[in-house]
């Protein structure tokens, strides 16, 4: 095998788990670990899809390496629309990410097919978390499809979580009569960390800032193929004014394969509005259901209602005046210590200091909030200080962020960015 080379062989399927079959030269074995190679399950017959669409999980998987190492990749076939699809992500992806304009990466395809399918229905990635629930109550007209994926959130082998998340699905009367579709892979466990060394200026992981949005919409085309989604929808995490790099964003609107489109979805939404959102159908409805937020596993229950997640959420039901035990928390007034503790001892990047940012604005303007102990006066004024508190603390963390070796490290990127696009334009 060529140097810097990954090339897919085969793509077997048994009991409807996609088998990857691929190597890769020597030189990039320290990316990969060795027994892991990658899968895809879904819950429905794949055998009889083509393999020009089972080979596009395992392509969104192995391109964004590609790019960034600048080594070969080599398969038999492809879904054309997803091959041209890539061209515009890479220079997309590029505008961020510049060195990848420095690196000779190639893709090398036999036979690009365009696949054709009959659409008449659309659907959606659905974690059953804040953004997910937004999206889904935008779009409940549309009685989508939803598809829940393991192995991103959701750890593999936890049983115990999959049966609880399939339980609160079937027990939510708003998911009724909605077909509903699980994908399992180990998307993020074929790799190693070293991955991440690939990004000069990394501030979380690889998932994070390049794989999710690809890997996650493209896990869905097998679907898409045999159900008939003419669209499926992926909820944003962040909103169109925070300008940070994320593996999914705007740029997930590019993705296309057969007949089937993606769109990224809610970016008109900060995360505070998401949940103001929610909780007006939440009232409109006078329903309540679970809101899945926490990615801790070592616990029984949807969300541990100690982590950074959980305790943003909670503190943001509160503000919204709603109880945070109707979305699937639980919680007393002790809450406030764990929030006190989480913005003292905890590190902050740029998305979690965006998502407290939005926090502190609502809790200077807000007036009414909820109170776990509601008997006495003198109980709200108490609940009271404490919101009070929690804005005092993030006002320490405002003055001194983001810290002084962090901006040296930003202003670095964008010096080597500068010398990049010279060296492109003038040398390479």
């Amino acid at each position: 095998m060529k140097k810097s080379t990954i090339q897919l062989h085969d793509i077997k399927v048994e009991n409807n788990k996609v088998i990857y079959d691929y190597s890769y030269s020597s030189d990039l074995k320290i990316y990969f670990k060795n027994k892991e190679k990658l899968y895809v399950t879904y819950d429905f017959e794949v055998s009889a899809i083509p393999k020009s669409i089972l080979a596009i999980p395992w392509l969104a998987n192995f391109i964004t390496i590609s790019w960034f190492s600048g080594c070969t990749i080599i398969i038999d076939e492809i879904d054309d629309d997803f091959l041209e699809c890539l061209e515009i992500l890479k220079k997309s992806f590029a505008e961020e990410h510049v060195v990848i304009l420095a690196k000779n990466s190639n893709l090398i395809v036999n036979k690009s097919i365009k696949n054709t399918y009959a659409v008449d229905k659309e659907a959606m990635l659905f974690s059953g978390g804040l953004d997910a629930w937004t999206t889904f109550l935008k779009h409940k007209e549309k009685k989508l499809d939803l598809i829940t994926i393991q192995g991103s959130d959701i750890e593999l082998g936890n049983v115990e979580k999959m049966n609880l998340i399939r339980n609160s699905y079937q027990e939510n009367s708003l998911l009724t009569g909605l077909p509903v579709h699980f994908i399992a892979s180990n998307f993020r466990d074929f790799h190693t960390r070293h991955l991440e060394k690939l990004i000069y200026f990394n501030y979380v992981d690889w998932w994070t800032m390049v794989q999710f949005g690809i890997v996650l919409t493209a896990s869905t085309a097998p679907l898409a193929y045999y159900y008939g989604f003419s669209n499926v929808f992926i909820a944003s995490s962040l909103n169109e004014k925070e300008d940070m790099v994320w593996g999914s964003s705007k740029l997930d609107n590019h993705i296309k394969f057969g007949n089937t489109t993606i769109t990224h979805d809610g970016q008109e939404f900060n995360r505070f509005q998401k949940t103001e959102f929610v909780v007006k159908h939440v009232d409109n409805l006078d329903k309540t259901f679970p809101l899945r937020v926490c990615y801790k596993h070592n616990f029984s229950g949807l969300n541990c209602g100690k982590c950074a997640k959980c305790l943003r959420m909670i503190i943001s039901l509160i503000l919204k005046n709603k109880d945070p035990n109707d979305f699937g928390f639980n919680v007393n007034k002790n809450v406030y210590d764990l929030i006190f503790n989480q913005l003292t001892n905890s590190s902050f990047g740029f998305r979690e200091y965006a998502f407290w940012q939005e926090i502190d604005s609502e809790i200077n303007n807000n007036i009414e909030f909820y109170v776990f102990e509601n008997e006495k006066e003198e109980k709200e004024k108490e609940e009271k200080e404490k919101i009070l508190h929690i804005s005092s603390l993030f006002n320490k963390i405002n003055a001194n962020f983001p810290s002084k070796t962090f901006k040296i490290k930003r202003l670095k990127n964008k010096l080597r960015n500068k010398w990049l696009l010279w060296k492109v334009k003038n040398i390479l």
